[in-house]
């Protein structure tokens, strides 16, 4: 384990001495927001044998990341152009695919059969099998050329009354060599860069400049570590590469510079010596990687983002790297522990052009963004049935804050007042629950907050059952200073299930248990409900951390009452589930459901947890982003409940499930909105006709349009054709229910 985990700890080590054990807030091992893409195959331009080409992008490049813009792991999406069944050269022979040995003729073979009627062995000739040839100096997609063979043929004996073949025998081969089925693709058009190494996402920075990063660390692609086979392995871990840019033509004097904002830890883990973040341009001549700038925890602030210049220039020596060619690329690289999800740095608003300049007026961006996605409305929960809601267990925040950036303030100056919208409807008859226009917004600082008071102002919906969603959304509309378009709505969903939860969804760090193996240690979390309702089940994410775990015995427990800081405390248990192991779910941010045997009356203040005797360390979730479990986790040591001495903010991720009727499920994975709101349209823009591509198969589902004032325009359901001809040419925006997910894209109507 690194040293500053260990620092980390000893910050409780005072408390162990005392009570006996110790709470720990780790890394995290593992992403299990990417594990579910865990079983594919994957590498720089080869995909399970398929050669992706990439469109070369053009001047100014500019990515601050609050769209997906990395390559897509769903590959279906993935228009396959052509194929070659047999493929074989320097090409395939020196890449990365999956190759097969194979025997073949050079003149035509047959396939025999027997007769039975003419009483004689006949034979039909083979189909040939065009073999191409990929050299080194044309490799993908055309074939230097192309072979003709026959596949291997077999001689045969037959019983001469039935027919059946007795016996065969594999005559000599003409040809053997390695040979590999290669598909041709297209890289999306959308995407901006050509591997997905790096994590896009929302909810590891703090503060940055418009909504999303992309998260640099020690996990590959699915979310699992580099290496965890030795001890602190460190070595070079994520890339993030450009597509290739046409830069041909420009010369040292076209002031050609890469800019980007980076910030170190953010919400994750502190970066340590060796970690560091490094930036490298392709060189022209031998395509090698060239370092052109790199820092390490020394050179940067963990609490805010700084940005960082880098001109592209071409040396004087005549051997030297050149970049003004039309397929330059540069990528992002970081060296870091590779043993799990840690070392973190956080990049943001990549901007390439020319004619720049490290003055005033070129280093600061005129863009006015939000930060974050639309924030939990509740003010004690996360999630909650809505029966729980109406009588009063939570209710909406008694205000809600909103901060937008305003980046391109200079000397006082800024995006001047502009409007702002707010619309949240329920996910059932689309009701309005709380809607906001007309007001104007005035960005008098850098970073300020909208605020606005759902307790007076929001309208329950009319609604008896206990599971519904709110669809919310916010959009800003400057008219000055504004240089991005994606970066001014934001939006989330907020659902009430038959599930109590204090968390998000997101895993940033992990929390467990630790200490005496000859003392119970437990953990307990505080609910309550407003009128008696059943206890069915327990829902936890296990978070994978350095040590394996896996065999570690526990057991979950609920209480309907603990006596806090007494010695010798009182416990009053009303349900168990003995003898678990951790189980770790690759979904997205998996939960696994324990139920228990009967469920369990409650009718006021509750408690779940878990109790060990193994001195290792428990894991499971610790978002980072909701603080509203931290004032209820409680620990019990030395035969003595206390409250959670946690200093950072945040909550476990243990879930305790209502719901009478419950059935157990196989474990099932929470969904991200903003990961995985992969939604295909086309084509768009459109003058009148969109087709929508759903990214699961469920045809029941729900399309509705809206504008940018947030009025609804267009509601239909399972018609995955849209027609906007007799609306006006602008941005729409585009959200799908489909069951209890949700998905959202924006339209431009020409």
């Amino acid at each position: 384990m690194k040293s500053r985990v260990i620092l980390l700890f000893l910050s409780f080590t005072l408390i162990g001495l005392c009570f006996g054990q110790n709470e720990r807030l780790s890394p995290i091992g593992q992403n299990s927001s990417l594990q579910q893409y865990a079983g594919q195959a994957k590498l720089d331009f080869v995909y399970e044998n398929i050669v992706l080409t990439s469109d070369t992008l053009s001047l100014p490049f500019i990515d601050e990341f609050s769209v997906p813009s990395l390559r897509p792991y769903d590959f279906a999406l993935t228009t396959i152009s052509d194929t070659s069944l047999y493929a074989a050269g320097t090409c395939i022979e020196n890449g990365d695919f999956t190759m097969q040995t194979g025997y073949f003729n050079t003149n035509p073979s047959y396939t025999y059969f027997y007769d039975t009627i003419n009483d004689v062995v006949d034979s039909v000739v083979n189909a040939s099998l065009g073999v191409d040839y990929f050299g080194a100096s044309t490799c993908f997609p055309t074939p230097s050329n192309t072979s003709v063979f026959w596949p291997l043929a077999y001689a045969f004996t037959f019983d001469s009354i039935s027919g059946a073949k007795l016996d065969s025998v594999a005559l000599p081969a003409d040809s053997s060599f390695q040979f590999a089925a290669i598909y041709f693709g297209t890289l999306d058009s959308n995407a901006k860069w050509i591997d997905n190494y790096a994590f896009q996402n929302t909810t590891f920075p703090i503060d940055p400049p418009t909504i999303g990063v992309v998260t640099l660390d020690g996990l590959n692609e699915f979310g699992r570590p580099y290496n965890n086979s030795v001890v602190n392995p460190v070595g070079n871990a994520d890339v993030l590469t450009s597509k290739p840019i046409d830069l041909s033509g420009l010369m040292n004097d076209s002031a050609v510079f890469v800019s980007f904002f980076v910030q170190a830890q953010g919400r994750g883990d502190l970066p340590n010596t060796p970690d560091s973040l490094v930036l490298e341009f392709k060189n022209e001549f031998d395509q090698d990687w060239v370092k052109v700038w790199g820092i390490n925890i020394d050179d940067v602030a963990t609490d805010k983002f700084k940005q960082y210049y880098v001109e592209v220039r071409d040396t004087n020596l005549v051997a030297g790297p050149r970049y003004f060619y039309e397929d330059f690329q540069f990528r992002f690289r970081n060296i870091a522990s590779l043993s799990g999800n840690n070392d973190h740095w956080h990049i943001d608003y990549v901007r390439l052009d020319k004619n720049r300049s490290l003055l005033e007026q070129d280093t600061v961006i005129r863009d006015v963004a939000f930060l974050y996605d639309f924030p939990n409305t509740l003010s004690k929960y996360s999630m909650l049935p809505w029966s729980q809601f109406q009588v009063g267990a939570d209710s909406f925040a008694s205000e809600i804050e909103i901060p937008i950036r305003d980046n391109g303030q200079i000397n006082g100056v800024s995006a001047g007042s502009f409007p702002i919208a707010v619309l949240i409807t329920d996910s059932l008859d689309s009701d309005t629950i709380f809607e906001l226009n007309g007001l104007n917004f005035n960005p008098t600082s850098e970073i300020k907050n909208q605020v606005f008071m759902p307790i007076s102002d929001f309208v329950k919906p009319n609604f008896q059952g206990d599971s519904i969603c709110l669809n919310a959304g916010m959009g800003i509309y400057p008219t000055s200073r504004n240089l991005i378009f994606t970066n001014d709505t934001t939006f989330s969903q907020i659902c009430f299930d038959k599930v109590m939860a204090y968390d998000d969804g997101s895993a940033e760090r992990a929390y467990g248990l630790s200490g005496n193996p000859n003392e119970v240690k437990k953990f307990a979390y505080k609910f309550n409900v407003a009128h008696p309702d059943t206890l069915a089940a327990i829902q936890v994410h296990f978070s994978n951390i350095d040590e394996d775990v896996s065999n570690l015995v526990f057991s979950f427990y609920a209480w309907d009452s603990l006596e806090i800081n007494q010695p010798l405390s009182y416990e009053n248990q009303i349900g168990v589930i003995e003898n678990k192991k951790p189980s770790y779910i690759d979904l997205v941010n998996g939960f696994v459901t324990y139920a228990f045997d009967t469920p369990i009356l409650v009718t006021d203040d509750f408690y779940i947890g878990w109790a060990q005797t193994d001195s290792r360390n428990l894991q499971i979730g610790f978002d980072k982003n909701s603080t509203k479990g931290r004032a209820n986790m409680y620990t019990y040591t030395s035969s003595t409940w206390r409250p959670s001495t946690i200093t950072e903010g945040g909550s476990p991720m243990l879930r305790a499930v209502i719901d009478a009727d419950f059935t157990f499920e196989p474990p099932t994975g929470i969904q991200s909105v903003y990961k995985n709101s992969v939604l295909e349209v086309y084509p768009n823009p459109s003058q009148d006709i969109f087709n929508i591509y759903l990214p699961e198969e469920r045809y029941e589902n729900s399309i509705m349009v809206y504008d940018l004032s947030g009025n609804l325009i267009l509601n239909q359901t399972n018609n995955l054709q849209l027609n906007l001809g007799q609306y006006s040419s602008g941005m729409y925006l585009l959200q799908v229910g489909v069951g209890n997910n949700l998905y959202r894209a924006k339209l431009i109507k020409r």
